[in-house]
């Protein structure tokens, strides 16, 4: 069996990897509010919870069809007893493993993952069907598209590979369907429990996000256990279907590729530099991007100084991390810290003397105008004066617009974006903080301009301009 639907409810038998004896009825569901069993017909000794949150390491069960599955980390949830005496327990589950029972948490290790995600058709934009068209004749010819390995260190490798289904043929048939479908292949030279291999995914989720400015769901993901099959034999064998808690899968739009900012085609003559880029930057840039990510995920269109702070705060997280940003080197502002701190007087209110201590502490950093200046500077060939065709006004909008949302300084205000301007300033914000990661991710001059050409095409230019 394959669960693929977003929510299901299946029925079997559940039991302790330790007890085989004592099996029990249960339902395992999944819902908006994530995954439960539900067990019933037990006596009071036969599951002993672990520690305060009444932790199960593993479950194991066998579905109504004969699967095997195995569950992870289960919690308990509730228990009801019925005025029959019946009793009925449940647990919120975090992992399912659908195919194979696991009798011990160090057993659960993969070498191969594949992930499906929401969007990756759309963003792989790779189809190889043939027409040929004559008179009497009309020909498709579909090739199966080769796997395209991308090597991103000496740990692991990820490829593009595709799953297809044939026409299905019927007596009286009058259509031919041929299905294609995209998933992202994960190798580890050592095996790794899921827990390891999660950030990874998650990794690659956000690159799509990035890469198609859509909020991207993991939809199906199949594993593979430990290192020794052969290709021949992980093709004969059965993957392992997994699920976790708090897994969730959206309604998709249709989605077109001059919407993205940048597809699979676009990258496809330098794929290793762009996939290596993304890995590396996370690993540097990963706060900033995950700031980014929420604007994205949650599109708070009723929340436009949500959107503007956390991209205000990306913007300058990223000039932190690139460039550190000091007037004078650390070693010279210690002393320049200690006389100012010892010129602070003794007889002063506690509060007002820490908060001196705290100005003096990070005095040496440079303010949001000063990094905005700079990296106005740094990209001004790079489109800004497209936008922003007055960067010392812009400046000073974010700013005063940043000061008066997190000071609440009412002399500020008046200087301060409000509706369509703060939106319009979001909007800025974000294409200054997708450059930086383009630039990050090694995109050559042209491409960039050509890439963020393509999504001011699709913008009110003169509403940002006038913004």
């Amino acid at each position: 069996m394959k669960i693929t639907e977003p929510f299901f409810e299946y029925s079997g038998r559940w039991w302790f990897p330790a007890d085989k004896n004592k099996k029990h009825h249960g339902t395992l569901k999944k819902s908006e509010k994530g995954i439960e069993l539900v067990l019933e017909e037990y006596e009071v000794n036969d599951f002993k919870e672990k520690g305060q949150f009444k932790k199960v390491d593993l479950l194991l069960g066998k579905l109504i069809d004969g699967t095997e599955i195995t569950l992870q980390d289960c919690y308990q949830n509730n228990e009801i007893i019925n005025s029959s005496g019946t009793r009925q327990k449940s647990y919120l589950v975090m992992l399912i493993f659908l195919g194979k029972h696991f009798e011990e948490v160090n057993e659960i290790k993969f070498s191969k993952v594949l992930v499906s995600y929401t969007y990756l058709d759309e963003w792989l934009h790779f189809f190889p069907l043939k027409r040929k068209f004559s008179e009497k004749k009309f020909k498709l010819e579909y090739t199966f598209p080769k796997k395209i390995l991308i090597k991103i260190n000496e740990h692991f490798s990820v490829s593009v590979v595709f799953n297809f289904s044939p026409p299905s043929y019927s007596y009286f048939q009058n259509e031919a369907t041929i299905k294609q479908k995209g998933f992202i292949e994960f190798n580890f030279n050592l095996a790794k429990q899921f827990s390891e291999i999660l950030p990874t995914i998650k990794t690659f989720q956000n690159f799509l996000l990035f890469s198609t400015q859509q909020k991207i769901d993991i939809d199906v993901i199949e594993a593979y256990c430990g290192t020794t099959l052969s290709l021949q034999e992980q093709q004969r064998s059965e993957p392992i279907t997994i699920m976790f808690y708090n897994q969730t899968r959206g309604l998709q739009k249709e989605l077109r590729p001059f919407e993205m900012l940048f597809s699979f085609r676009d990258i496809y003559k330098i794929r290793k530099k762009i996939f290596v880029n993304w890995f590396k930057i996370v690993s540097s840039f990963g706060h900033t991007l995950h700031l980014y990510s929420n604007i994205l995920y949650k599109r708070d269109k009723d929340y436009p100084e949500i959107i503007f702070l956390n991209l205000v705060q990306a913007i300058e997280g990223y000039h932190r991390t690139k460039s550190k940003g000091l007037f004078v080197t650390e070693n010279k502002y210690k002393k320049i810290s200690k006389s100012l701190n010892k010129a602070i007087p003794n007889n002063l209110d506690k509060n007002f003397k820490e908060s001196l201590e705290s100005k003096i502490e990070y005095g040496n950093e440079y303010s949001l105008r000063k990094r905005l200046k700079e990296i106005l500077e740094k990209n001004q060939a790079d489109l800004t004066e497209k936008f922003i065709p007055d960067k010392k006004n812009f400046i000073n909008l974010v700013t005063n617009t940043r000061n008066y949302f997190v000071h609440r300084d009412k002399s500020l205000e008046q200087n301060s974006a409000k509706g369509e301007s703060l939106v319009a300033l979001g909007i800025k914000l974000q294409i200054i903080f997708e450059l930086l990661v383009l630039k990050e991710l090694h995109f050559s001059d042209k491409q960039v301009k050509d890439l963020l050409n393509r999504k001011l095409s699709g913008l009110n230019i003169e509403l940002l301009k006038n913004a």
